[in-house]
């Protein structure tokens, strides 16, 4: 059984305990939006929380993925879901409390992780490297270029600007130039 925890960080070198919500899965991602998380909960798919006074978790909702949700993004109202060996669950997140499932994207590799920088999406494909796809239009996510080095297994991608930190198993951090999408150039690696 996995759970979300809300620390208080106004000091943040005395961070204090706000709140606990236990889940059926695992919590293995959350991404927030205001006062509301999403937590990416493996078999137990994805919950929907918000954060009300006095410091209480409350569940707004709960989704099947179908999969094992181990990574999320937003971008815009779009909420993209790594499900696993199920591929990428694409939400419209227009209305928080109930999200609408609009596409699944299916995969080569197990899905482990995303991030989305505007309405493109980089997801994490294990054993097949990064996949790119143009969430244009999410209810029909179409698949417009991949990167895939020599070893290490994909897992998770993380922005800053046009740059993505793309974290491999045995092939440690890759930088990635992102500006133009496709393809991808290698900046340097962090073993």
């Amino acid at each position: 059984m996995g759970g979300l925890l809300a620390f208080d960080i106004h000091q943040p070198t005395r961070p204090s305990l706000l709140a606990v919500h236990a889940t059926n899965g695992f919590a293995l991602d959350d991404i927030t939006s205001g006062s509301r998380v999403v937590v990416a909960d493996g078999w137990a798919g994805i919950k929907i929380l918000e954060l009300r006074r006095p410091a209480q978790w409350v569940q707004l909702a709960s989704r099947d993925t179908h999969g094992f949700a181990e990574g999320l993004a937003l971008a815009g109202n779009t909420l993209v879901v790594a499900d696993g060996k199920r591929g990428f669950a694409i939400f419209n997140w227009a209305q928080p409390d109930v999200p609408v499932l609009l596409a699944t994207y299916p995969t080569d590799g197990t899905a482990t992780g995303v991030g989305c920088l505007g309405n493109t999406a980089f997801g994490c494909c294990s054993e097949a490297g990064l996949q790119i796809l143009d969430l244009a239009r999410p209810d029909h996510p179409r698949l417009v270029g991949s990167y895939k080095p020599r070893n290490g297994f994909s897992r998770n991608i993380a922005f800053h600007g046009s740059v993505g930190g793309w974290a491999k198993d045995r092939a440690g951090v890759l930088l990635l130039d992102l500006t133009h999408r496709e393809p991808p150039r290698l900046i340097t690696s962090v073993q």
